[in-house]
């Protein structure tokens, strides 16, 4: 079997087929041809002698959509007409954004205090743009826009949010594809004042001084 890996758009890198002879002396005439569903495979060349060998490779026209596809190569012996089928699997990628880590958690450290800014990386598997949105009033995002590889800072202000876990995301944009990313933050609760003692007792006599 060979396989065949790539990005859907891009061109897919050969893969060689060595042939042997069980002759001894003479060259063993064989032919190829490739099979597979609107001709996307190729082998060459069409006939040769073994030992020798065979490219395989993925027709430059195609237009290939992202996912697998299967093919095969067959051999066939100019002196016995034996054939042999190999089969062939290509494994597209579809041309991307992604992102690491895929979520974010920010916890105060303590009321009232913004967190430290937070990172995310984007990289994509071919060159690409992107945009950064927050998708939250209280989320902020660095840069809005930029080219691949990339970092993105991002803040979370507690202003104005309750005690308790908030929850929102950040949005990245490629050409291709966008990438959520879910934020959460964790606002701890407001201080409060105590007394001590908790109560105070006063003695008091009518009359008295």
């Amino acid at each position: 079997t060979i396989g065949l890996t790539g990005i859907a758009g891009l061109p897919v890198a050969p893969q060689v087929i060595t042939l042997t002879s069980s002759l001894n002396g003479p060259t063993h005439p064989f032919s190829a041809s490739a099979q597979s569903e609107g001709g996307w495979l190729v082998a060459e060349p069409f006939s040769g002698n073994a030992p020798g060998s065979i490219k395989v490779s993925i027709n430059p026209s195609a237009r290939l959509a992202a996912g697998t596809h299967t093919g095969s190569v067959v051999i066939t012996s100019l002196l016995s007409g034996a054939e042999t089928s190999i089969p062939v699997t290509l494994n597209l990628e579809a041309q991307g954004l992604s992102v690491d880590p895929a979520s974010l958690s920010f916890a105060p450290a303590q009321s009232g205090v913004d967190p430290a800014p937070r990172t995310i990386r984007v990289v994509a598997n071919t060159p690409s743009t992107f945009a950064a949105r927050s998708q939250s009033p209280w989320i902020r995002v660095s840069p809005a826009q930029g080219e691949t590889p990339a970092t993105i800072t991002v803040w979370a202000s507690v202003a104005n949010l309750p005690p308790g876990t908030t929850s929102g995301s950040v949005l990245i944009i490629g050409p291709n594809n966008q990438v959520s990313v879910p934020v959460q933050l964790e606002v701890p609760p407001l201080p409060t004042a105590t007394a001590t003692p908790a109560s105070v007792a006063i003695d008091y006599t009518v009359g008295g001084p």
